[in-house]
């Protein structure tokens, strides 16, 4: 079998070394570099001075990152090229070393988000990025930083024995701290890297367990937690929330978020079964709060969407007003619903629910989508995609489509039907322009449907969040929905979809109507002003906001931000 080659990154840094080796050579022996040879850097963009003032101040010294022969090697360099270097010559400000190794790239948007907040807020020091990923590159330049490009794990496996990777590793960032006057490193990264001895360590994660779990049919948890620093979420019931309590030290912080509180009593089969449930989880919920955790309740739905037990519900909900420490509403209607409750100041936080983007790594054109399911390309489609519960009115849609002009548009109800419905009593000319696929989709296979609508529609009898929106608007597709105040919220009549009178009986027919009559370039224009909106809703802001909240909310129990450089 053949040996494995080097990549080009190790081979990189083995001339590296042979060159350190060569200059320490000639500082024994007194010759200095007098040719003025620099260690290579990577190509830099400007530092963007004008954004973040020097502090005045001395130099910070090097001695806690360099021994005495990296000091005098370091003197024996030029400096290497770069934007990190020039502000160093003009403004003495502290270098931190921030290591973003294995991020993905969805969670590197967030690290260097906070990063950059941080530097606004301070303006004490200058970050220099470590990365093991090419790929990090752009969007650690695009904000002027400097980034030093490190071996992958899989490269220095790859090549054993042909020379001492690791160590190269090891005397490449002790090197750097001293070229670049590092006075701490800091690890924001998922692989262990040999840093020196001023790293500090990433501070302590606020601990967070979710209730309910709904990542199998939902990206949004997944979503929300991906884009929240120094939040580490994991699933777990109220049972959890308190073993984690207990085996945690008390200066750690545990937090209890609870979503779709109607899980708490799901299971139950009639109002008293649904009674002890709530009890119970009470009586847990105040022994979690009682040894220091904090409960964060992110209101999804004002009433649930199969609302079994009212009155069981709303005594937990008055339960959870009295115990929360934070509440998360998504729009401006919920936040008034909950205000009347009494919940009011810092209790509430106001973010509403975030894209999708990120989700898909491609996302299929219209018509190749058409064509994989087998529809006519230039028929106008109107889609229902995802569970269809009763409380999304489903059997409307097909009411106002049966009286549509035939031969003009096609329907398409993709998702799991709770309960089947009935279109085997509608006309067989209605029936032929109907495609059902009643099933669980994949978020692929989502993505594929929604892409195939000319617009989605949500018929929705009440609501008071709907992800449904904001996946439309993330895949380019205008919607079709009532008045209702969540959706009145997002949807811009004629602008990003079209708003319909959900108490006028025809109204949703009319809408349809109104969809019909648009031409090519008008869904074009409905299309991409729906995407414009989805942008605003970016999970990384939304994140790092409801993650500060909840940081605060902990705040006597958490250590401080590692990014602060040393007064000097």
């Amino acid at each position: 079998m053949p040996a494995a080659t080097p990549s080009r990154t190790a081979l990189e840094l083995e001339r590296q070394e042979r060159l350190i080796r060569r200059l320490r050579r000639r500082l024994a022996e007194g010759q200095g570099n007098e040719g003025g040879q620099a260690i290579p850097a990577l190509p830099l963009a400007p530092f963007r001075r004008s954004r973040y003032e020097p502090v005045p101040g001395p130099a910070p010294a090097t001695e806690a990152v360099a021994g005495a022969d990296d000091r005098e090697l370091v003197k024996a360099l030029t400096v290497a090229p770069g934007a990190l270097c020039r502000s160093l010559a003009g403004a003495p400000l502290p270098v931190i070393a921030i290591s973003v190794c294995g991020l993905p790239t969805i969670r590197l948007e967030t690290e260097l988000a906070e990063i950059e907040e941080q530097q606004t807020v301070s303006r004490n020091f200058l970050p220099l990025l470590l990365t093991d990923d090419p790929e990090h590159l752009p969007a650690i330049r695009k904000r002027g930083w400097t980034a030093e490009l490190l071996p992958r794990e899989e490269e220095l496996d790859a090549c054993p024995g042909a020379f001492p990777v690791r160590s190269l590793l090891r005397s490449r960032l002790r090197l750097l701290a001293a070229q670049w006057r590092v006075v701490r490193f800091v690890d924001r990264g998922r692989r262990p890297l040999p840093l020196p001895e001023t790293v500090v360590p990433r501070p302590a994660a606020v601990r967070l367990l979710y209730f309910k779990d709904y990542g199998r049919y939902n990206p949004y948890q997944r979503l929300l937690y991906a884009a929240m620093p120094g939040i580490a979420a994991e699933p777990g019931d109220i049972d959890a929330a308190l073993a984690l309590r207990a085996a945690m030290p008390p200066d750690l912080p545990v937090v209890f978020h609870l979503h779709w509180e109607e899980a708490v009593y799901a299971a139950a089969a009639s109002a008293g079964d649904a009674e002890r449930l709530r009890q119970a989880f009470l009586e847990r919920l105040d022994a979690f709060l009682a040894a220091g955790g904090q409960l964060v309740w992110t209101v999804h739905n004002l009433v649930p969407h199969e609302n079994r037990f009212p009155a069981v519900h709303g005594r937990l909900v008055e339960g959870l007003v009295a115990r929360a420490g934070l509440v998360h509403v998504h729009n401006r209607f919920s936040a008034r619903r909950m205000r009347a409750r009494g919940v009011t100041g810092d209790r509430l936080l106001l973010l509403p629910h975030g894209n999708y983007d990120g989700l898909w790594t491609t996302v299929p054109d219209p018509d190749e989508a058409r064509a994989t399911l087998g529809l006519p390309g230039r028929t106008t489609l109107f889609g229902l995609v995802g569970a269809i519960r009763t409380y999304k009115g489903a059997p409307a849609l097909l009411s106002a489509f049966a009286e549509l002009p035939r031969n003009v548009a096609r329907l398409l109800l993709a998702g799991r039907q709770f309960p089947p419905l009935a279109i085997e009593r509608l006309p067989a000319a209605v029936r032929e322009e109907i495609l059902a696929v009643d099933r669980f989709l994949g978020e692929d296979e989502v993505a594929l449907a929604v892409r195939a609508c000319d617009f989605l529609v949500l018929p929705y009898r009440r609501t008071t969040t709907s992800g449904a929106v904001l996946l439309a608007f993330s895949l380019g597709v205008p919607v079709i929905a009532p008045d209702l105040p969540a959706f009145a919220e997002l949807v811009e009549d004629g602008g990003n979809g079209i708003l319909y009178p959900r108490r006028r009986r025809d109204g949703l027919r009319d809408a349809l109507l109104a969809a019909l009559a648009t031409s090519p370039a008008e869904r074009r224009t409905l299309g991409a002003a729906a995407r414009d909106t989805a942008r605003r809703y970016d999970h990384g802001w939304i994140g790092r906001r409801l993650a500060a909240a909840i940081r605060e909310l902990a705040r006597p129990a958490t250590v401080p931000e590692a990014f602060s450089a040393p007064s000097a």
